[in-house]
Parts: C-alpha cells; sequence; structure tokens
C-alpha cells in the first residue's frame, strides 16, 4: 500500500529509462496489483550468478551508469530509495535497470530521516549510527553493488555465523567501525585503477565527504559530478537516459523472458467481496 502511494506521488512525471512510471493500481480477490510501462524480467542477481555471464567491467560500468541516472532522477524529486541490492533490481527485457521497489523508498526533500532499513550488507554508516541520513545512503548503497559486481562479494559481507540475527549484527558493527582506509580490493580480479578510485571516493564513511553527496552538478554531463569521474568517460549519459543506448546481456534477458511467458500461468481477476477498507484508494 505504501510503496503504491509513493509512485503515485512522485511530484513530477519521471521521464528516463530506469525508473518505470507505475500506469495504475487494482484489486481482486487474490491481491493488490500495480501495472508499470516496463516489461521487467528478471532481478540482477540472477544474472550475477549465472556461470556463462561475464560481468565484465564495461557491463558493470553500463549498469552502474543506468543505476546512476535513476538514482539522480528519483533525488530530484526529493525521494531516497534505500533499497540498493541486486535482488531488488530488475532488467527489462531492453536490458535496462529498473529501480521500481519503493518499499523502503520516502519523500525527503532537504529533511533528514532516522529510520534504519534495507539490506544490512548496504547499509550506510550513518543510518547504523543514526546520526540522521538524506540522498547519500543511496550513493553509498550504488557503491557497494558496484563492489559486488566487480568481486562477486560486499565488503562486509559475513558468511561465518549461522543465525541470520547474528549475521545482521555483525555485519552493522562491521560498518561502524569502517574507514575506507582498510577497504580490501580482492585479487582474484583484474580491475582497472580508475574504478578502485570511484570505489575509495563514494565509499567514503562521511556523508559530508562522499563523492556525489554535496549537492553539486556537473555542468558537462548533466547530473551528478560522479558522473564526470574518468572510469565513466566512454558512458553517453544523454543515451542511456533516453534508453536507446544497447545494454549489455539484452540476448540473454529476451530469452529468459521467452521462457516466462512460454510457462506462466494465465492471470484470471476474480471479483473482490470483501469488505475491509484498509486498502481503499490503491
Amino acid at each position: 500500500m505504501r510503496e503504491a502511494l509513493m509512485h503515485k506521488s512522485m511530484k513530477r512525471p519521471i521521464s528516463v529509462a530506469t525508473v518505470p512510471v507505475c500506469m495504475g493500481t487494482w484489486t481482486d480477490a487474490n491481491g493488490l496489483y500495480l501495472a508499470f510501462n516496463s516489461n521487467m524480467v528478471c532481478d540482477l542477481a540472477s544474472l550475477m550468478v549465472e556461470p556463462d555471464l561475464k560481468f565484465s567491467e564495461d557491463v558493470i560500468r553500463q549498469y552502474t551508469a543506468q543505476l546512476l541516472i535513476g538514482l539522480e532522477t528519483l533525488h530530484d524529486v526529493g525521494v531516497a530509495y534505500r533499497n540498493m541490492n541486486p535482488e531488488n533490481i530488475m532488467l527489462d527485457d531492453n536490458g535496462y535497470c529498473q529501480l521500481h521497489d519503493f518499499r523502503y523508498a520516502k519523500q525527503i526533500d532537504d529533511m533528514r530521516t532516522y529510520t534504519l532499513c534495507g539490506t544490512a550488507e548496504y547499509t550506510a554508516p550513518e543510518m547504523v549510527s543514526a546520526q540522521g541520513h538524506s540522498f547519500g545512503v543511496d550513493i553509498w548503497g550504488l557503491g557497494i553493488l558496484l563492489y559486488e559486481m566487480l568481486y562477486g562479494i560486499t565488503p562486509f559481507a559475513c558468511d561465518d555465523l549461522e543465525n541470520d540475527k547474528d549475521v545482521v549484527l555483525a555485519v552493522y558493527s562491521k560498518i561502524s567501525r569502517y574507514d575506507r582506509k582498510d577497504l580490501v580490493f580482492p585479487t582474484t580480479e583484474d580491475r582497472s585503477k580508475e574504478v578502485g578510485d570511484l570505489l575509495y571516493q563514494i565509499l567514503n564513511q562521511s556523508p559530508y565527504e562522499r563523492l556525489g553527496c554535496q549537492g553539486a552538478i556537473d555542468i558537462k554531463t548533466g547530473g551528478s559530478v560522479i558522473r564526470n569521474h574518468p572510469w565513466f568517460a566512454s558512458i553517453d549519459w544523454v543515451q542511456i537516459a533516453a534508453g536507446v543506448q544497447k545494454a549489455p546481456h539484452v540476448n540473454e534477458i529476451r530469452q529468459k523472458a521467452a521462457q516466462l511467458y512460454d510457462t506462466a500461468t494465465p492471470l484470471v481477476l476474480e471479483p473482490y467481496t470483501d469488505s475491509s477498507t484498509w486498502f481503499d484508494g490503491f
């Protein structure tokens, strides 16, 4: 319900390829539904674990640029996304990342907020320490996702504990003690110095010093100063925002879409007769 209201209450129409527009909502006897102007096929996580798909640095650069444009767009209308992780990012049949899951999104405009939410390993230090946070938590989350796409693990993973609650607490403890001088890059992957520098600047424990968190605009690229980092030198920001730049792994994603279509159960809407009113206006 809250997610639907967030989609409906956007201050301005969204017109970039990475934030799908909610076209309508409805209910029936089986559930609540949201319809988007995007054919979402699979989540990013499922591609990251495909043994036959190679996430080269060029592929990762495109996905990171797509997500940065989406976050910039949400921030421009005063919305903090707060839900970055590969399981929550869908890919459409054109190969573009879709920021659609607004369960933790919040209209904050120029204010700070204090709710601890999202995926533990992607949580920014200022959120863990309850200092109050703003749009910078999304920039941090993008940095963690970039790290995971590059190396297959997040910097704060704790896989040696069995209890989920203990894992979460251990992750928060790691984040609360984090200093970027301790940031380690695994040697299992040969990655460029430029992407290492970008991570070093984005994964700054201080939101006041974190790249892209000062509200500065890069005039040349028309967006966050992050766009001007050398690692993004080959990116055409206008084409990606418009959704006309060819995206990675389109053929594989469309094959997945065809398989899902062939095995899907037809949706049959059933009349709703319950007298509950908690979702009136959905």
